[in-house]
């Protein structure tokens, strides 16, 4: 039993990565919004105790003004997350949108770049065009489809739960069933 108890959160966690990976997997955009939600009500929350902590608090207390700060910023953070968590998933698309562009201009001047160094004579490799050209098209593709890159983003950071809970589970396994080592003599 004390064996099992020392290694339960080992377990809780390897449930929960496996949980959470398989939901982003199946409902990205349901899931990030559940979990900025729950991340919202959570900052509300501290907020909330940090303010009954400066109200509590001596007046000349000089850790006061910092609680009040950080109990405000909590509240204000929360309270967006919580009231508008769609908004969130969107603005992380919008962000994909933007990641592309910037692919996109990446490429664009380092295309520019080793076409200016092949004028000058001077050396460059043309993996650095290579590397350009597929800045290019990759942030084409992003911009193209910047939605479906973000359900793609949290999917992929669903297979990578998936995996880790998987090989934490396999890891686990092995140090549950491992002889313990003899002392040389």
């Amino acid at each position: 039993m004390k064996k099992f108890l020392r290694i339960l959160p080992m377990i809780l966690l390897i449930l929960f990565e496996l949980a959470v990976g398989v939901l982003l997997f199946l409902k990205p955009e349901e899931v990030t919004r559940t979990i900025i939600l729950i991340l919202g009500l959570g900052l509300i929350v501290v907020g909330i105790v940090l303010l009954i902590l400066f109200f509590r608090a001596k007046k000349e207390d000089s850790g006061r003004i910092p609680l009040l700060v950080f109990a405000i910023f909590n509240l204000i953070v929360g309270l967006v997350l919580a009231i508008f968590p769609g908004w969130i998933v969107s603005l992380f698309k919008v962000l994909f949108l933007v990641y592309g562009v910037f692919m996109i201009a990446s490429g664009v001047y380092k295309t520019a770049l080793y076409i200016n160094l092949r004028v000058k004579k001077i050396p460059a490799s043309v993996f650095m065009l290579f590397g350009a050209l597929l800045s290019v098209v990759l942030g084409v593709i992003i911009v193209v489809n910047y939605q479906a890159a973000a359900a793609i983003m949290w999917r992929v950071t669903g297979v990578s739960l998936i995996l880790a809970g998987i090989l934490d589970a396999i890891g686990l396994g092995i140090n549950l069933f491992r002889k313990e080592p003899r002392a040389v003599q």
